[in-house]
This record gives structure tokens, C-alpha cells and sequence, in this order.
């Protein structure tokens, strides 16, 4: 049986009995993990894709994909040819969102957040906070599911579109001089006008915020409504919400108080001028210091992804981390976007070469291979066969 993903507010468990969907998604399976595997047994993420968006999975169905995909290690393999022999092979292990290499990468990418030093915009330990303003805010749009379907939300709508062409008149059509020629007539898929994914809604958000306020730089990344199964029930929960923190360069802000969980809080007056411009709820902070501040994202997103060494973050539990890191996979979604001024700073980890040491060398590309096809342990980032690989 095939179904289309359920409305918002439907349980799952009303579509499916007391047994997860996966159960009907192909009988003739011995096991159901088999039918999200390629011919060479490893999870794709079409194949989960498809499984979910039909309504064969649930939310635990795609956890546990994710689990299967991110610990299969791949690795790429690269022959490297002198005269036409081989006289190496390097063996290169992939990263996949959330695997050892992943985070690596990713601290190597946050390595900026340590040069930016440190401000003070006011005292944490005073308690009169009169006069006490913040130039940096962290802040939580959430989502209403009422709005669209889980999909919709992460992915939005999309329509055709063809490459340099500036109208729609069949008779009469109007190519841009700016598009390369070899690229004119080209499709491709563009969000609609007014899209109400995540990606757009932020996207106007941020620059609604940019043209109130003046220049800010942004740090903002998707987290996923976690499940709510109080009633014994599954619910089409795992929509998006943001958290972002925003330096604001041409403005400040009065603090106001501290709530019973000791979160600073601006002016009410302020706080309703940022929330009136996202259509749910918004829940605004105040920073007393940019560490501070940028040290817990930092935190935050290495817990998401899987640090288990990671202390006091407590907005984050390991289900909701898990159903954060299976849903940006399953949707292809950005881990985190740095802009603003902030994104100048990133450093990617590529070392530049001197091409001349290769000269003579020719590098074949001879594809993508597990540590159990190529009978390594799956904790090893490199290897090199001086003789050349098999």
C-alpha cells in the first residue's frame, strides 16, 4: 500500500495500526532495510526519499536509515599513473554529515569563531541591568504546521525554469545578455514566488530584518520539532525551525530583565517589532558577549552531529539531535550558513599545492568503495598502496 505523507496533525499511527509503515513497503523483503540499498548493500538517499515521502517510513524508520548510511564508511579511491603504470593508490575516506571526518571538517570550518575575540556588551552578574544594552541577539523563529505539509516546509514549491530566458512569450522570447550562450535554453528548479519552505521564509526574514536594522552578520542553522509521543501516538511532527545569531552593527538594544530560566531579555516594544515580521512564534535573547554567544552554537552543533564529549547544552537531547541531523539528510538541507562579513573568515581545510611536483603524474578517479570492499577498518581516514590497488 502507497500513501501520500499525512496532512498536518494526523497521527501515523491512524494510517498504519499498532506497526510502522515499513512493514507494508515491500513483503517480499527478508529484511525492510533492504529495499533503501543499492545492488552493492548500501543505503541511498533516494531510495529513503522515496520510502518516506510515500508514507512507508516514519520518523524512527528514518532515524535508523541514517544511522546505517552515516556508519557505512565510503571511501574514494584515486590511481596515481607515471608512464602509464600505476605506482600508487590513495584511499580517501569520504564525509558524510555527521560521521568522525564530518566534524573534523566542520571544526576546521569554525575555526574562525576563535579569532573573532571577545565583547562585552553588558555584566551577566549585575543584577540592576538599567542601561544595559546588546548589540547581539540569539534568536528561535519556530513554525506552524497549519501552514503547509512537512515537505513543503523543508523543501517548498518548486516550478521549471529555463535559463536566460526573460519572459514567457513563446512568439516573442527575451534571452539575457548576462547568461552564457552555451547555457541559454537550459532547465532548471526554482522555488516559487512567495515559497513558504524554511529556506525562503528565512531568507525574507533576514533581509525585512537587514532593511529595518542596517548591516547584521548572521549565524543560523535548522533544528527539527522533535516527536511528542505522550498520547502512545506518533505525530507529523519534524517540521523546521531557525536559530540564528544576529550582530547587529548599527543598532542596540535595551535589556530589560531576566526570566526565571536567567535569559536576558530585551524591551517588549522591540521584541514585537522583530516578531511581527515572521508569522510564528519568535523567541528573542540577549547576549552579553560574543563568545559567549558564538561558543554555544558551536557547542550546538557539535552535540547535533554526534559529540559525545559536549556538555551543557541543554536545548539539545540525543533523539532531537538524531531527528535534526536524519530530516536535513533526508531533505538536503544546509547544516549551517554563516554570512554578513562572518563568512569571510571560514577556512575550509584545503591546503594550496604547487602543481609542479605532479608533473609527469596522471591522477585516475576510480570511484567510490566501502571499507568492507576494500577490507579496511572503517577508522581509517587514509591509506596509500605504494604498489597500486587491485
Amino acid at each position: 500500500m502507497v500513501v501520500s505523507y499525512p496532512s498536518p496533525g494526523t497521527f501515523l499511527s491512524s494510517i498504519y495500526g499498532d506497526t510502522t509503515g515499513r512493514r507494508g513497503f515491500d513483503p517480499y523483503l527478508a529484511d525492510w532495510s533492504d529495499s533503501i540499498k543499492d545492488d552493492r548493500g548500501r543505503v541511498r538517499l533516494h531510495k529513503a526519499r522515496c520510502a518516506f515521502l510515500q508514507g512507508s517510513f516514519d520518523f524512527d524508520d528514518i532515524k535508523h536509515s541514517y544511522r546505517m548510511w552515516v556508519n557505512c564508511a565510503e571511501y574514494g579511491k584515486i590511481n596515481v599513473i607515471k608512464d602509464g603504470v600505476v605506482i600508487e593508490t590513495i584511499i580517501s575516506k569520504l564525509p558524510k554529515r555527521g560521521n568522525d571526518i564530518y566534524r573534523w571538517k566542520m571544526k576546521k570550518r569554525l575555526g574562525f569563531l576563535e579569532s573573532l575575540g571577545d565583547s562585552y556588551f553588558f555584566d551577566p552578574k549585575d543584577r540592576n541591568l538599567h542601561g544595559a544594552k546588546t548589540q547581539m541577539l540569539f534568536i528561535t523563529l519556530t513554525w506552524d504546521p497549519k501552514t503547509c505539509d512537512l515537505e513543503t516546509a523543508w523543501s517548498g514549491l518548486k516550478t521549471d525554469k529555463i535559463k536566460g530566458l526573460l519572459n514567457t512569450d513563446p512568439y516573442n522570447p527575451l534571452f539575457s545578455k548576462r547568461c552564457k550562450p552555451e547555457n541559454v535554453g537550459d532547465h532548471y528548479q526554482s522555488h516559487v514566488k512567495g515559497c513558504p519552505c524554511v529556506s525562503c521564509r528565512w531568507n525574507r526574514w533576514i533581509t525585512a530584518m537587514r532593511k529595518r536594522y542596517g548591516r547584521i552578520k548572521v549565524f543560523r542553522n535548522f533544528e527539527a520539532f522533535g516527536e511528542k509521543p505522550q498520547d502512545g501516538k506518533v505525530h507529523a511532527d519534524g517540521y523546521p525551525h531557525v536559530h540564528a545569531v544576529l550582530l547587529f552593527e548599527d543598532h542596540d538594544f535595551t535589556v530589560s530583565y531576566r526570566d526565571p530560566h536567567k535569559h536576558f531579555r530585551i524591551l517588549r516594544a522591540e521584541k514585537d517589532k522583530i516578531s511581527n515580521l515572521w508569522d510564528s512564534h519568535v523567541d528573542i535573547e540577549a547576549c552579553y558577549s560574543v563568545q559567549g554567544a558564538m561558543g554555544y552554537i558551536k557547542k550546538y552543533l557539535f552535540k547535533t552531529y554526534g559529540d559525545s564529549t559536549v556538555e551543557n547544552v541543554h536545548r539539545v537531547d540525543s533523539d532531537k539531535a538524531e531527528l535534526t541531523v536524519s530530516l536535513l539528510w533526508l531533505f538536503r538541507k544546509q547544516s549551517f550558513a554563516v554570512s554578513g562579513g562572518w563568512s569571510d573568515l571560514i577556512t575550509y581545510g584545503v591546503i594550496q599545492t604547487d602543481f609542479g611536483d605532479f608533473d609527469g603524474l596522471t591522477f585516475e578517479w576510480v570511484g567510490v568503495f566501502t571499507a568492507v570492499e576494500l577490507n579496511i577498518d572503517p577508522n581509517t581516514w587514509c591509506a596509500v598502496d605504494p604498489g597500486g590497488g587491485s
